[in-house]
């Protein structure tokens, strides 16, 4: 007793009609949809000539989520490096601020900020002329 296997398909195929020789064949749908989900191509079976679809949706929306993310990472660097600025900035600043004081509190007891010579011709200009300098005890006017 013989018998015959039968194998049967069941599948569903797209229709494609290649737009160079004009050949027409039939791919699996599933195969389609999943070339055209995640990219890729196939061949003609007659020309051997490529189709398909380029880049896919979804690589395109990945590919715009890295960028928006390492623009977000680098705006937090930029961020982070404007505060280091201006915290080095802040530092400066107040050396600066301390180096004055100290330059002005001198002055204003007759003491050259170069030589440290005493002269009591100045302290006493500063203390007939300019009191509030010396009320300010050495602190800038501007502060």
């Amino acid at each position: 007793m013989s018998f015959a296997a039968q194998v049967q398909f069941a599948t569903d195929l797209a229709t494609v009609t290649c737009g160079k020789c004009g050949g027409i064949y039939a791919i699996s749908e599933r195969y389609r949809l999943h070339k055209q989900e995640h990219g890729g191509y196939w061949n003609c079976p007659y020309c051997q000539c490529g189709w398909g679809f380029g880049e896919s949706d979804i690589s395109k929306v990945s590919g715009r989520l890295r960028a928006a993310e390492q623009q977000v990472e680098l705006e937090r660097k930029r961020t982070e490096w404007a505060r280091q600025d201006a915290r080095i900035t802040e530092r400066r600043r107040r050396a600066l601020k301390g180096q004055l004081t100290k330059v002005k509190k001198r002055v204003s007891h007759g003491a050259c900020p170069c030589c440290n010579r005493s002269f009591e011709n100045l302290r006493r200009h500063v203390q007939v002329k300019h009191p509030s300098y010396i009320a300010t005890k050495g602190k800038s006017h501007h502060d």
